[in-house]
């Protein structure tokens, strides 16, 4: 694997150069839709940055609540802790991590309040939110795979990673659960620009993403080989999460339904 390229002697996170070309593809495709469906771009790429801050904060903030036994040690055993770099560096494992469900929720809150501010039409402008969210989170896709984080189980058939991070990922054949994310986030992006372009589904397509992903992501968690990130009981986190978006969806979509088809009946 490849968790870091060297530029002008420099060392650069693989993933995070992924994320960054996730970040400017689907804010460029997110912007144009914008202006297509009459929004001010302006505002739009404003609210888009600030779901980009949102997204840091709440993807670390998820990692460090499903490895919540770190915090605990932390503050328990205040004697480890010698110096402010000691405890910087104690930080740093709680909350180093990323897990991309509390960054994308995060999103989605933050710029759903800041549509709601500019007075943007909030169902369009989320209808272009959730289409480009599987284009970006592929692309972190391809971040995760070079870098050797998110693993699969093991597979005769698999990938053998050396550089991975994650010292149980190196010297065995894994099933690249990266790529079929990849895959299934691009389809789904594929699927979801369809029905922006042909105005179809209005808004629901961000209903219809969380649903969608959360079926992929429930099932694709059965092929991870890592268990640093958390289980509840029979499931990991993200499954849960998984669980909940896809029931409150579910239920968003037939309220949604349900008003309509009552105000038809009232008209």
């Amino acid at each position: 694997m490849f968790p870091s390229v060297t530029v002008f002697g420099k060392d650069f996170s693989t993933y995070g150069l992924c994320a960054l070309v996730g970040v400017l593809v689907a804010g460029i495709v997110a912007v144009q839709f914008a202006k297509r469906r009459g929004l001010d771009s302006n505002n739009y790429i404003i609210s888009l940055l600030i779901g980009a801050a949102a997204s840091l904060l709440g993807s670390h903030l998820l990692y460090g609540i499903v490895n919540y036994k770190s915090f605990i040690a932390l503050v328990t055993h205040p004697e480890l802790i010698n110096s402010f770099s000691d405890f910087l560096n104690g930080i740093s494992i709680v909350f180093g991590g990323s897990v991309f469900y509390g960054g994308m929720l995060f999103t989605m809150l933050a710029c759903y309040i800041s549509f709601k501010k500019f007075k943007m039409d909030k169902n369009v402008a989320m209808d272009v939110l959730g289409t480009v969210a599987p284009l970006f989170h592929g692309f972190c896709r391809i971040g995760c795979f070079l870098g050797g984080c998110c693993y699969g189980i093991k597979w005769a058939h698999g990938f053998v990673m050396h550089d991975s991070l994650a010292p149980d990922a190196n010297g065995v054949p894994r099933f690249p659960v990266q790529l079929l994310e990849v895959a299934l986030n691009f389809a789904l992006f594929a699927v979801l620009y369809i029905l922006l372009r042909k105005g179809k589904a209005k808004g629901k397509i961000t209903q219809i993403y969380f649903i969608s992903y959360g079926v992929i992501r429930f099932c694709d968690e059965f092929l991870r080989g890592d268990e640093y990130r958390g289980f509840w009981g029979p499931f990991s986190t993200s499954q849960w999460i998984s669980l909940f978006l896809i029931i409150g969806s579910v239920i968003s979509l037939l309220l949604k339904s349900f008003s309509k088809n009552s105000k038809q009946q009232e008209a």
